[in-house]
């Protein structure tokens, strides 16, 4: 991503990186950020929780609805699979969103509660995508429309019990809580 900054004095295109060197830079050690800001960086991503089970039909649903009913907060279904495209799950996105808009007072989105639920699909690198879009950055794009995903929301990922490990399929989603 590059990013250019418009100097309206100048009348100028500048490149980022020619702003950035304004400021101090300081040296961050990957062993620090490991070992030190791992709480951090997983509580600022926010409440997300894979949960998963060894055998089909032990009630995954049933689970998510009940920890989200035990926390009081408003439940929305979201289930992602099957033949998939990023104008499908932007499409879907967009009507969940609104859905909730129109439900919560005042924007408290801490009242919030989705059920992702995955269904085994073929689009893996589609899915990946919206993933790190969905969870990490909070933004989905597709072509130049943009949807924020307000980080308050709590976020239940169903993980579907398949013949194949389909969890290793997304391995993003290791470094969120999970629960079998």
């Amino acid at each position: 991503c590059i990013v250019f900054i418009y100097d309206k004095e100048n009348k100028k295109i500048t490149s980022f990186l020619n702003e950035i060197k304004k400021y101090e830079i300081h040296d961050i050690k990957c062993n620090d950020i490991i070992n030190n800001k791992k709480d951090k960086f997983l509580s600022d991503l926010g409440n997300i929780k894979v949960i998963t089970s060894d055998i089909c039909g032990l009630g995954k649903s049933e689970k998510i609805k009940k920890m989200i009913r035990d926390e009081n907060k408003k439940y929305f279904h979201f289930p992602l699979g099957g033949i998939l495209s990023k104008d499908i799950i932007f499409s879907k996105l967009d009507n969940l969103l609104n859905r909730i808009k129109i439900d919560i007072k005042e924007e408290n989105y801490k009242e919030i509660a989705i059920h992702l639920d995955l269904t085994e699909s073929e689009e893996i690198s589609i899915i990946n995508e919206f993933f790190f879009s969905f969870l990490v950055t909070k933004f989905y794009i597709n072509n130049e429309s943009i949807i924020y995903i307000p980080k308050d929301i709590s976020i239940y990922i169903e993980v579907p019990n398949c013949f194949e490990d389909y969890l290793s399929k997304f391995g993003i989603l290791s470094i969120y809580n999970k629960e079998n």
